[in-house]
């Protein structure tokens, strides 16, 4: 029996009693539901779950030695993942900010409180890989009541669909799907609290998700979608109660899970399409979701095309070890400016709530990398010049320095993107003429940063126009236009069409025309 001492963020204190040593602490820490982010889900490679040992600190593992700095290493950091636990020790949690509340492009309409005010309230909830979404609506009028943002806990397994999938085939599965019922529970506690409403006024909820999100919600087996043919178990628009579904009765209202097209197209881009409403439209438009999963969908109201490629998380500030999500503090533009007659250079940033920058997010990553390219510094291999290619070009002092490594996690994640968008454009035949950007990350995204580093094609300028939370947006729609918004969602999903980059013949070569800067 070993005693194991655990002091989180927030300064609550547990003991634990491991009955076997010589596991590692980031297993102990799942089996017992403490969070701790792991977007390598263990492997070792991200460096993200750095614990403090206070008392009893293994010796370091030679992953710890090249992803640490001695110095940390001497004062008794180590990574949660590969630690494992021989003897009694006393572990503190490293402050980074991933409890802070996730930042959400678009505030929630001012609203007053009034006496003769509406009782009638739906919930819309947007389920991503990464951070979640939810929204308050008033049903007579549309208007958003409230907005909260938070964390998707499941990260404590994995920052992509691909490790989430692998954790359910182990038999895990109800424990994800614990940690997104407490994290949409609490989200929902939040909502009712910022507008002083009663569980009793929520008279329905909608949800949108990505596929696999959803399977894990609804409690669905995920093996077939990791597994050749990727075939979901149902993706049609499922009617549940709320205790079916949370497994609580803190609400008696039904639940919506919006349709989805594919294993890959979820609920959340049939979301996106409805919002915008490209289904309607004579003109072809594009449907851009950058995220972990980076979907698009392009089309007018004769049909659609949709397809999704795996850029993985780095574009949510995962994999990378100067990268955050959109968190306070998180820095979101950057701008570098040479100092004449030296190799300096200033740097001007902005960071979410102007806070002190702890690293950087999305759209500071797209920025870091297109200055970074522009001064030369980044050549179009992808290579940091001397004096930087070793330790890195610093972007916020010494702590936030962007690495080699780093640039070699966003030449995979933009390939994959803009080689994506290259195939579906191709197969569709015809080039969109308005291309709607998605999610926060698409909302604040400098449009030329991205063409400058090849994420987006120069046709793309002056098309793009950012939708924000549009997956938020669409389930919000349907709470309030009802039959007939499920009418329409699931007209969308009959609609479309799908094609699989794995399987096309040019998406590969484009892949790899597009790893250059």
């Amino acid at each position: 029996m070993v005693i194991l001492q655990i002091r989180e963020w927030d300064g609550q204190r547990r003991q634990i009693e491991v009955e076997t040593a010589g596991r590692t602490l980031l297993s102990i820490l799942q089996e017992q539901q403490i969070y701790l982010d792991a977007p390598c889900n263990g492997k070792g490679t991200c460096g993200k779950c750095r614990v403090h040992f206070l008392e009893g600190a293994p010796k370091p593992d030679e992953k710890e030695k090249k992803l640490l700095s001695e110095k940390e290493l001497s004062e008794g950091i180590r990574l949660a993942c590969v630690t494992k636990i021989e003897g009694a020790c006393s572990v503190q949690f490293l402050e980074d900010g991933q409890e802070n509340m996730m930042a959400l492009a678009g505030e929630a309409e001012a609203y007053k409180k009034e006496t003769d005010r509406a009782k009638d309230y739906g919930i819309a909830i947007d389920i991503g890989t990464t951070t979640l979404a939810a929204a308050l609506i008033d049903l007579s009028s549309g208007k958003r009541v409230a907005v909260t943002t938070g964390v998707n806990h499941q990260r404590a397994y994995g920052a992509d669909v691909i490790a989430r999938i692998a954790v359910d085939n182990e038999g895990k599965g109800g424990a994800l799907r614990e940690w997104i019922q407490r994290d949409l529970r609490e989200m929902i506690g939040q909502l009712l609290k910022q507008a002083d409403c009663k569980p009793t006024d929520i008279k329905k909820v909608a949800v949108a998700g990505n596929t696999t999100m959803c399977h894990l919600l609804l409690g669905f087996p995920c093996r077939t979608l990791g597994e050749s043919p990727f075939t979901p178990v149902d993706i049609s628009l499922i009617k549940k109660s709320y205790q079916e579904i949370f497994k609580t009765e803190e609400l008696s209202c039904p639940v919506t899970v919006l349709p989805g097209i594919s294993a890959f197209v979820g609920a959340d881009i049939v979301a996106g399409i409805y919002e915008s409403g490209m289904q309607r439209q004579a003109e072809p438009s594009l449907l851009l979701d950058i995220g972990t999963n980076g979907e698009m969908v392009i089309g007018n109201r004769d049909g659609l095309l949709a397809t999704s490629t795996a850029a993985g998380p780095v574009f949510e500030g995962g994999n990378l070890s100067c990268g955050v999500p959109g968190i306070p503090g998180a820095i979101t533009h950057v701008e570098l400016e040479e100092v004449k007659g030296a190799w300096e250079y200033r740097t001007h940033l902005k960071t979410i709530e102007n806070l002190p920058p702890v690293g950087l997010c999305g759209t500071g990553i797209i920025d870091a990398v297109s200055e970074l390219v522009r001064l030369g510094i980044l050549d179009e291999n992808g290579n940091l010049r001397e004096p930087w290619f070793d330790e890195g070009f610093p972007i916020s002092g010494e702590e936030i320095r962007f690495q080699e490594r780093d640039v070699r996690e966003i030449q995979m994640g933009k390939a994959a993107i803009r080689a994506g968008i290259e195939t579906i454009i191709q197969e569709y035949g015809k080039e969109p003429e308005r291309i709607y950007l998605a999610g926060g990350f698409g909302t604040c995204m400098n449009v030329e940063s991205a063409i400058r580093i090849g994420l987006f094609p120069e046709s793309f300028r002056g098309k793009v126009v950012p939708v924000g939370n549009s997956a938020l947006a669409g389930a919000a729609r349907l709470l309030v236009e009802g039959v007939d918004g499920e009418m329409q969602i699931c007209g969308i999903s009959s609609m479309t069409r799908e094609i699989n980059l794995a399987m096309h013949p040019r998406f590969q070569e484009l892949y790899l025309e597009s790893m250059f800067f």
